[in-house]
């Protein structure tokens, strides 16, 4: 029975341990009854060329056939954190992948997962993480990274990161349903 109990509180301990939270990601169904799967895609399409300086860069695939568009996006960010009480900046980007799937009467876009790099490597304040839905930063969770006031200041950027992804994806959503519209255009006279 000692046996039992142990494998027990053994397997509950690592399945405590093994959850994590689940990568930051921004998802919608837009209906757009009046118009076919073609019409959508070629305006997703327009979307991707007006939105992106570099549609060749950024989109990965472009399939109007079977409504089909991914591709990558990113932006910069500067922010601070406290390192031994002085105010010390963190310039990086943030990656996300935009995936848009297109069907008669209506389109689902995701936005991400974000990952986030910083352009000094080697520091590990926000390199290499993809951003969770976790208040906390990854790295404070290990006992031995830095002090209480180290660890805030890294919970505070890691949010921040989180507001600039969840910003960035809204004035895409926002972009995105201005530029497809369901108004049909016709040549017949």
């Amino acid at each position: 029975m000692k046996t039992l109990s142990l494998i027990v509180s053994i397997l509950i301990c690592t399945s405590v341990y093994s959850q994590s939270d689940s990568s930051l990601m921004f998802r919608e169904v837009v209906k757009m009854d009046s118009l076919s799967k073609k019409e959508i895609g070629l305006q997703v399409r327009e979307w991707f060329h007006n939105t992106f300086k570099n549609t060749k860069n950024v989109v990965d695939v472009n399939d109007l056939e079977n409504g089909q568009f991914l591709g990558m996006g990113s932006f910069s960010y500067v922010e601070y954190i406290k390192v031994m009480g002085l105010k010390t900046p963190i310039y990086g980007s943030v990656r996300y992948k935009i995936n848009i799937e297109v069907k008669d009467g209506k389109y689902r876009f995701e936005i991400g997962p974000f990952m986030v790099d910083d352009e000094e490597k080697g520091t590990n304040y926000v390199s290499d993480y993809v951003l969770t839905t976790s208040n906390v930063h990854p790295s404070t969770l290990k006992s031995n990274y830095g002090g209480k006031k180290f660890k805030e200041s890294l919970n505070e950027l890691w949010n921040n990161m989180k507001k600039r992804a969840e910003n960035e994806a809204s004035i895409l959503s926002s972009s995105l349903k201005a530029s497809v519209k369901s108004t049909k255009t016709s040549n017949d006279w």
